[in-house]
């Protein structure tokens, strides 16, 4: 297969890119999601992109250096937990339903959880150590925290930028309620949803105790995980608004309310 064609207009391409899908006013994570059966690239290209991501993981320009200690001590933040303890969980358990592996994939898998050195098992350094409790708890001790979300903040010399559907909803909230609302999601907030869990709000109103969340349907696909999180903000005195991009960007798919319906949530909320 040296070319792919475009279900929208029926053009050949060797990759159907966001160049080409803007004039269709749509992204690729739109187009795939409208068309999952149809490839957006050659194999040519396929095999191209893959070559280059071969030879600079061989060339050691991609991924962590032997010997590194970036993981030690540290536990798996869904070790222990099951799908009704953590949305997260569900939601990967939702995706991966129906998903079938072979012997193979699942020896592939293995191979490359084992690493170039296999360091698993008893050749594992941290193999048969349990973290002290002082480790466990450090991680929710709020000197700690605070120490690490400023270090966090100011990694960057330029901050942490806001989304598009960010600064739609900021240039609204600096209009209409320029006294109440600020902008938290330059990790400068967070909010204790119970003993071993944090969250960084999108907009916050102190006064109020309210916060806005704005979600990508990229990154926040699932309605019911915003559902959830309501839940948590209510259980310690927070009142949560999701809003989601599409519905910000009313020239855009998939999108089902009227933007004045949107502002209109946020000016009686």
């Amino acid at each position: 297969m040296t070319r792919v064609t475009c279900c929208v207009c029926g053009k050949d391409f060797k990759a159907i890119t966001n160049s080409h899908l803007r004039k269709h006013d749509m992204t690729v994570v739109e187009y795939v999601s409208m068309y999952p059966d149809s490839p957006i690239v050659s194999d040519e290209v396929s095999k191209k992109l893959s070559d280059n991501a071969i030879k600079t993981h061989a060339m050691g320009i991609t991924g962590f250096k032997k010997g590194h200690t970036v993981n030690k001590g540290k536990t798996p933040w869904n070790k222990g937990n099951t799908k009704d303890d953590d949305f997260r969980i569900l939601e990967f358990s939702l995706r991966m339903k129906g998903r079938i592996f072979t012997d193979e994939h699942r020896s592939n898998l293995s191979k490359a959880m084992m690493g170039k050195d296999g360091l698993v098992g008893a050749k594992n350094p941290r193999y048969g150590k349990k973290m002290t409790e002082e480790e466990k708890n450090l991680r929710y001790d709020d000197v700690w925290f605070d120490k690490f979300t400023n270090g966090l903040r100011h990694s960057r010399k330029e901050g942490l930028k806001k989304t598009k559907p960010e600064i739609e909803m900021h240039d609204f909230l600096r209009l209409h309620d320029p006294c109440g609302w600020e902008y938290s999601g330059d990790h400068s907030r967070w909010i204790r949803l119970h003993e071993k869990r944090r969250k960084n709000p999108d907009f916050i109103n102190e006064n109020r105790k309210q916060v806005i969340e704005v979600f990508g349907r990229y990154w926040h696909p699932e309605p019911f995980e915003a559902v959830e999180l309501v839940k948590m903000y209510s259980k310690v005195g927070w009142q949560c608004l999701v809003v989601y991009d599409y519905d910000l960007f009313p020239d855009r798919l998939y999108h089902f309310l009227d933007i004045e319906e949107v502002f209109d949530s946020v000016r009686y909320f």
